[in-house]
C-alpha cells in the first residue's frame, strides 16, 4: 500500500459501507474494533511486565499516535468536554506516583491512565461529524450484542455438558456455569454489559430511532438475558433500581390522570420477569440457595457482602492517614497492605489488597484536593450533556445524549461495589459521549449561526 492511499484511508477516506451508505473510515473501524474488544480480559491479551495489555490498548495505538501528530503540526488541540479538570486530576496522579512502596505499579497504573484520556482526545478528533458519532454508537451497541450472545453460547454448551471457553467460575462445576463473556467473572461481565442494557433500554422506550423498533427489542433482550444468566447480584439490582424510574414515572403521570402505556409496558414485562426470578430464588429451597451465597439473604453467609465493606473501609482509611497527599492510583493496594503489616513489591501480593470503590480509590490516590477536580470532572461530562440535550431540537442527537449519561451514571453507580476507575470501557463509554456532546455542540452553533443571519 502506498503511503499516500494510507494516508487517504488514515484521514477518513471510506473504507468500508453499509447498505444505507454510512461510510466507516479506517479510524472509525479501529474504533469500532475497541468497542468489540473493550471489555477483553481474558482473551487476547498480553502480560507485559507484570502488566496486563489488553488487544483494544494496542489498537488504541494507532489512532493515538495520528492525534499527536495532528496536534503537533497544526499546534491546536481540541479540548474535550471537561478536559481541564481532567488533566489536572491526572497531575496529582503523577506527582504522588514516588509515594508508594511499590512505584513500578504506579508508573503502570499512571500509564494506563495517559492512554485512557488520550483515548477521549482522539475520539473527539476524529469523531468529528454528526454521521461518524452515529456510526460510531450503532456499532458501540452491536458490541453489547455480540459480548452478550458470546455469553449465551457459554451458558448453552455448559448445560450440554461441554467445557465453554474462558468461564472461569461455576454454579454447579461442569454443568451450571456463571457466564463471564471474555471479562475476569461475572461481576465484571455484567458491570460491562450494564452500560448497553441501559442505553438500549432508554432508547428503545423513549423511541429514539437509532435501528428499528424490532431490532432494538432483539438487543434488549439478549443482554437482558445475559445480564441475568450472569447472576450478578449487584448488576440485577441496578437493573431493578433503573426499572424503577419507569415505576415512577408511570405513577407520577397517574397522579395527573394520564395513563402511559409505554411506562406501563415497562412495568409489566420487567416486573413480572423480577417477581418470577425472586420467587424462583426464594422459594426453590435448598435447589436455589447457592444463588444468595455471600450475600446474608434469607439465612445463607454474608462472607462477599462483609469483604466488599471490609476492603472499602480499607480504602477510606488509606485516605484518612494523609487526606493531602495521595498515594496515586497503582499505589492503592501497596497503602492497604501496609494498613495490615505488609510491605507490597509485587502484583501478586498487591493483588490481595485491591480496594474497591472508584470514588474511594480516587480520593485515597489524589488527596482531597485532586478529588475535587476529579468530582467536577464527573459533574461535567453528566450535566453538560444533560442541558445540552434539553436546548437540541434533534430527537435522536437529544435521545442519544441522554442515554449515554444514564449509562454513565448506571456504570459509575456500580463500580462504586467494585475496583479500578482504569477500566477500559468506562473511558471509551466517555469517549464516546464526549465526542457527541462536541459534535451535537456544533451542531447547535451551527443551526444558530443560520438563524441569526
Amino acid at each position: 500500500m502506498s503511503l499516500s492511499i494510507l494516508r487517504n484511508n488514515v484521514m477518513g477516506q471510506p473504507i468500508l459501507q453499509n447498505n444505507k451508505g454510512s461510510k466507516i473510515t479506517f479510524l472509525l473501524f479501529i474504533f469500532i474494533l475497541v468497542s468489540v474488544t473493550s471489555s477483553f480480559d481474558i482473551f487476547l491479551t498480553f502480560s507485559i511486565g507484570g502488566f496486563t495489555f489488553r488487544i483494544a490498548q494496542f489498537l488504541l495505538m494507532f489512532p493515538i499516535f495520528l492525534w499527536f501528530v495532528n496536534t503537533i503540526r497544526s499546534g491546536l488541540i481540541k479540548l474535550p468536554l471537561g478536559s481541564v479538570s481532567l488533566v489536572i486530576w491526572t497531575i496529582f496522579i503523577l506527582v504522588f506516583v514516588p509515594n508508594t512502596t511499590f512505584w513500578e505499579r504506579n508508573l503502570g497504573y499512571f500509564f494506563w491512565l495517559v492512554l485512557n484520556l488520550c483515548m477521549v482526545f482522539s475520539l473527539v478528533h476524529f469523531v468529528n461529524d454528526l454521521n461518524k458519532i452515529l456510526t460510531l454508537i450503532k456499532w458501540y451497541i452491536y458490541s453489547f450484542l455480540f459480548v452478550s450472545i458470546f455469553g449465551l453460547i457459554q451458558f448453552a454448551l455448559g448445560i450440554l455438558g461441554i467445557t465453554p471457553p474462558f468461564v472461569t467460575q461455576w454454579w454447579v462445576l461442569g454443568s451450571l456455569p456463571r457466564i463471564n463473556g471474555f471479562s475476569y467473572e461475572p461481576s465484571y461481565y455484567s458491570t460491562y454489559l450494564l452500560i448497553g442494557w441501559i442505553l438500549v433500554f432508554y432508547i428503545y422506550y423513549e423511541n429514539i430511532n437509532l435501528f428499528s423498533r424490532r431490532k432494538l427489542f432483539v438487543i434488549l433482550m439478549f443482554i437482558t438475558l445475559a445480564m441475568i444468566l450472569s447472576s450478578s447480584r449487584m448488576a440485577i439490582l441496578l437493573m431493578v433500581i433503573w426499572i424503577m424510574r419507569y415505576i415512577f414515572l408511570f405513577v407520577w403521570h397517574l397522579f395527573k390522570a394520564q395513563f402511559h402505556l409505554k411506562y406501563f409496558k415497562v412495568v409489566l414485562l420487567y416486573m413480572s420477569i423480577m417477581i418470577s426470578l425472586l420467587g424462583f430464588v426464594f422459594y426453590g429451597g435448598e435447589r436455589t440457595a447457592f444463588l444468595l451465597s455471600g450475600t446474608g439473604i434469607n439465612g445463607t453467609s454474608s462472607h462477599s457482602v462483609d469483604a466488599r465493606f471490609e476492603n472499602f473501609t480499607d480504602t477510606l482509611n488509606v485516605f484518612m492517614k494523609n487526606p493531602l497527599i495521595g498515594v496515586s492510583l497503582g499505589g492503592v493496594a501497596p497503602a492497604i497492605g501496609r494498613l495490615h503489616g505488609i510491605t507490597v513489591t509485587d502484583q501478586e501480593t498487591a493483588k490481595h489488597f485491591e480496594g474497591i470503590s472508584i470514588f474511594a480509590e480516587v480520593l485515597a490516590a489524589s488527596g482531597i484536593i485532586g478529588f475535587t477536580f476529579f468530582m467536577s470532572y464527573i459533574f461535567t461530562i453528566i450535566f453538560k450533556p444533560f442541558i445540552l440535550s434539553k436546548k437540541i431540537n434533534n430527537q435522536l442527537i437529544s435521545g442519544l445524549l441522554k442515554g449515554m449519561v444514564f449509562s454513565l451514571i448506571g456504570l459509575l453507580i456500580i463500580l462504586q461495589f467494585n475496583q479500578n476507575i482504569l477500566r477500559l470501557y468506562l473511558w471509551l463509554h466517555i469517549g464516546i459521549l464526549s465526542a457527541l456532546y462536541s459534535v451535537s455542540l456544533k451542531q447547535l452553533k451551527n443551526k444558530m449561526t443560520l438563524l441569526s443571519e
